[in-house]
């Protein structure tokens, strides 16, 4: 008898195992054990996206993989990305209102300059010696979420929106990934 057990656990084992392939991908995101709030968040955006057929969001390099919330994230950094973004939400669709074929080329061109202004003002207060380390993460996360912002927009409007549901970026809560941000900006 447990020559015939070991028999049907080899036979089944590819079923089980694909089985578990498929459960995990559904609910757990990124092979991790999840609170079932956050489980059941995820899975409801994976079914808006599955339903509005939106391919899958883009993973930009400069945000964290990970789903936890940027533990140095006050509530003064969210209110002001708050603002941030709903200034550039309110500005791209501005410009896909008056400039239809060109729009997303003005878009980026202004968040590079706005991005490239704000990089300056942060390495002139390091050389003054005036910055903390809290203020630095705070600087870090706005020219990222401004960077992840023109990364993203750049694979198109339903890429966009499926980010949006998946909440990939750094200005909903993301962590930012201080290597590949030292690589590109240099502080």
């Amino acid at each position: 008898m447990p020559d015939r057990r070991k028999e049907d656990y080899r036979r089944h084992g590819d079923q089980r195992r694909n089985y578990q392939k498929a459960y995990n991908s559904v609910k757990r995101a990124s092979r991790r054990k999840v609170s079932k709030e956050r489980r059941l968040q995820h899975e409801h955006a994976k079914k808006l996206v599955r339903y509005y057929r939106l391919p899958p969001p883009y993973r930009s390099k400069i945000a964290s993989i990970s789903r936890d919330e940027d533990p140095l994230w006050t509530s003064h950094m969210r209110r002001r990305e708050d603002e941030v973004w709903d200034m550039w939400t309110d500005h791209r669709k501005s410009l896909m209102a008056t400039h239809c074929d060109d729009w997303l080329s003005r878009y980026v061109a202004d968040i590079h300059a706005a991005i490239n202004k704000h990089v300056a003002h942060v390495r002139e207060l390091q050389n003054a010696s005036t910055v903390s380390d809290l203020e630095l993460h705070a600087h870090r996360r706005f020219i990222a979420g401004l960077h992840q912002e023109m990364e993203i927009i750049q694979h198109g409007t339903d890429v966009y929106e499926a980010s949006l549901l998946e909440e990939v970026f750094i200005f909903s809560g993301r962590g930012v990934r201080k290597a590949y941000f030292r690589r590109a900006y240099g502080f």
